[in-house]
């Protein structure tokens, strides 16, 4: 029975995970669904395992040494992630400069060293002020496990198993330096014209308005640098009144003819899940592809993808709040029945 349950389990399990991709793929649902599966399947290598030392009794030492390696291995993990993050915040703040923007890092990583002494006090205390400990306990590992389900989604929507055919390409602005394209944008415009060269009858669309700090649209500097890399000027389209990424892609498709059909959209590998959540939003159809950028300045961009992302998904963060507030509020009741 128990092992009809795991394969049940993993079947279905692995059947979310297809419908997942094919039909929610810009939805946090997807990374769940991948997390699941990936869980599903080393639970049934690890029940194959203990088969397998069962009928040889010589492995069994093999096996210990194998599961000591997995938890070293997942320890490892963690606490490199934390060096990491501590490592990449010095950096950024040394390269970028000081500010609330280049913290978030740093502090995430100090977050993740000190939080099993920062809640230690929680399940020491046995007073009025429980329950709120208890809730910040809850709201924060429910933030976490947000941040890891945004990192799974973020990535399965970086990978294409196959080509796509496209009309339009949206590559997404970013600030320019008086009339250039900086090397972030650069990245995002090259892969953009990767793409481009990959499709058979497509146009590229530059969008981005002018900020108050620069000379001119963001659209019209990238356009400008798209032909200089080769692509043809009648293959080129600007959109230059967009002041954030949710009119990037409005302000786009209205520039597409309406048999647009599916289309890509490209920005930098951190920003990706957010703009196609956007897009979802407005009832867009799109793919996204990913640019590279420096790994430094990667990982405190995607966190503050991720704190955009909560306000975007503030009804499902609401209902977390509310989840963590009934567990605190349970617990404390039932610290109270316990002493009646």
């Amino acid at each position: 029975m128990f092992y009809v349950i795991v394969d049940s389990y993993l079947i279905i399990s692995l059947v979310l995970l297809g419908v997942s991709l094919k039909y929610y793929r810009q939805t946090i649902l997807s990374g769940i669904a991948a997390s699941n599966g990936a869980l599903a399947l080393l639970i049934r290598l690890g029940i194959l395992l203990v088969n397998v030392a069962d009928r040889f009794p010589t492995s069994h030492f093999w096996l210990i040494v194998l599961f000591a390696l997995a938890v070293m291995a997942i320890v490892g993990a963690i606490y490199g992630t934390i060096i990491l993050l501590i490592y990449n915040g010095i950096v950024l703040i040394k390269r970028e400069g000081f500010g609330i923007g280049n913290l978030l890092a740093l502090f995430f990583g100090l977050f993740l060293l000190f939080e099993p002494w920062l809640f230690s006090f929680v399940w020491d205390s046995n007073n009025a002020e429980l329950a709120f400990r208890v809730f910040l306990f809850a709201l924060t590992y429910w933030a976490l496990f947000i941040l890891l389900m945004y990192l799974f989604t973020s990535l399965l929507n970086l990978v294409h198993f196959r080509k796509h055919t496209f009309k339009y390409i949206v590559v997404l602005g970013a600030w320019v330096n008086g009339d250039q394209v900086t090397p972030l944008l650069k990245a995002r415009i090259d892969r953009g014209i990767a793409l481009y060269k990959e499709q058979t009858n497509a146009k590229l669309i530059m969008t981005g308005g002018r900020g108050s700090d620069e000379q001119v649209a963001e659209g019209v500097a990238m356009a400008k640098y798209a032909i200089s890399q080769g692509v043809p000027e009648d293959d080129v389209i600007i959109e230059d009144q967009a002041r954030n990424t949710d009119e990037n892609l409005r302000f786009s498709v209205e520039l597409m003819d309406e048999d647009h059909g599916e289309f890509a959209v490209v920005t930098n590998s951190y920003h990706v899940y957010r703009a196609l959540v956007l897009a979802r939003k407005q009832g867009l159809k799109c793919l996204g592809y990913g640019a590279k950028s420096k790994l430094y300045f990667t990982i405190n961009a995607f966190l503050r993808e991720y704190i955009a992302y909560l306000t975007i998904s503030w009804k499902m963060q609401l209902c977390g709040v509310a989840g963590c507030l009934f567990i605190a509020i349970a617990y404390y009741f039932g610290e109270q029945m316990n002493k009646l």
